[in-house]
């Protein structure tokens, strides 16, 4: 058998929950590419669980928690083949997909990385990222994040301004040359920086819609230690990248200031302006190139939807997932399971005037509905399995009341 092309580099971190989901990932692409995993102190039994589900893998050890680009950095050391598949603990590809990356990079040799279509985990319809943005404070988000993207039979590759570390297929030897990631950022954004140096030596970006991947989303950290990281992260970016740095700075401390006045939070507020000060006392590598990051249409911006599962109606036989944005309403589209079959009955109403839409179940629309300011009763026949009340406009807001299934 020819050696493989690839080599997946998995950093793991107190993943001891999620780690038999990893090896049954690792287990199914065993043979197709190489393993290199690198434990970022875990302190855990995260290693332990790791080599139990993994006969004969043995965890490099990064000796301390240095952070998710460092550790990247120290496994990539061990990697010996063409490609490198970035590829989080808590995310998960297939031999398919993963084999249409890697012919992606053969075929256009303009491109430094190419990432999947990923879906949010158990949500087939929902999309987690599909490349990432970058705003104008240097910020990276995930493009199509939490919206509903059946895109059934689409497979023509896009551009895109970078890609996800949390699943992507790098060219080795671009990610040599660009030293990898920059290890003075500890977590978040660390795949902005580095898709920002690779675009400024040449290199192209591509989302392959034919290959999928599935993430769980929100398990890294809890959101308030997430926003002091991100900040960190955004500011050392844009010193390093702004053609106006003085007036970077400006920018960051007047965003710090209006916001701490909106939410009245001073320890929030004491703490963020603590990390951007010491920002801005450290030296910060310039490339000499200015990198202005593309307009933002506001449809590009990710949404916030609870992932947060409810019970639907009162028998507990439908639960939400993806897309709600408090018990009984969502924007756009509500995902929910139907444990067992049965007529659905509810009553939608609609925030922002006549609305209409369709359930799906999967990638396939099924029937229609309509919704206005008063309750509307819908009643639809359900088969178990998970569905979609999609509105046609994203950003419509609709209410569910009296959901139930009668068998």
């Amino acid at each position: 058998m020819a050696s493989a092309a690839t080599t997946a580099l998995v950093v793991t971190y107190r993943s001891a929950d999620i780690a038999g989901e990893l090896c049954r990932t690792l287990g199914d692409l065993a043979g197709a590419c190489e393993l290199v995993l690198v434990d970022n102190d875990s302190r855990d039994d995260t290693v332990e669980r790791l080599r139990s589900g993994l006969p004969g893998v043995n965890p490099l050890s990064a000796g301390s928690n240095r952070g998710f680009g460092a550790a990247c950095n120290l496994g990539l050391s061990r990697v010996t083949t063409p490609y490198t598949l970035f590829l989080n603990p808590d995310a998960r590809i297939d031999r398919a997909s993963l084999g249409m990356l890697e012919e992606r990079l053969r075929a256009e040799p303009s491109l430094a990385a190419v990432q999947p279509v990923i879906r949010a985990w158990g949500w087939p319809g929902v999309t987690a990222s599909r490349g990432i943005g970058i705003t104008s404070f240097y910020e990276g988000f995930d493009l199509g994040f939490m919206r509903f993207e059946p895109w059934a039979g689409v497979e023509a590759p896009f551009g895109a301004p970078g890609v996800t570390a949390a699943v992507s297929l790098w060219r080795t030897e671009v990610l040599r040359s660009l030293e990898g990631f920059d290890p003075g950022i500890f977590m978040y954004f660390e795949d902005v920086d580095l898709s920002i140096r690779a675009s400024m030596s040449g290199w192209g970006f591509e989302v392959l819609p034919g290959a999928t991947a599935q993430h769980m989303v929100g398990t890294a950290s809890g959101r308030a230690r997430a926003e002091i990281w991100e900040l960190e992260s955004s500011f050392r970016i844009a010193m390093r990248f702004s053609p106006d740095r003085a007036g970077t700075v400006r920018r960051f401390l007047m965003r710090e200031i209006r916001s701490a006045a909106a939410l009245r939070r001073p320890g929030r507020a004491l703490r963020r302006f603590a990390r951007l000060f010491a920002g801005i006392a450290r030296r910060h590598r310039s490339t000499g190139r200015p990198f202005i990051p593309a307009a933002i249409r506001p449809a590009d911006l990710p949404t916030e939807r609870s992932l947060r599962q409810f019970p639907l109606e009162p028998g507990g036989r439908l639960k939400t997932g993806p897309g709600w944005i408090g018990e009984g309403r969502f924007r756009g589209f509500g995902a929910f399971v139907s444990t067992s079959g049965g007529i659905f009955t509810a009553a939608l109403s609609s925030e922002s005037g006549p609305a209409t839409g369709r359930l799906w179940k999967g990638d396939m629309p099924g029937e229609p509905f309509s919704a206005c300011s008063s309750p509307s009763p819908v009643s639809f026949e359900l088969t178990p399995g998970r569905y979609y009340l999609a509105a046609d406009d994203p950003g419509v807001v609709i209410s569910v009341e009296g959901a139930a299934l009668s068998v």
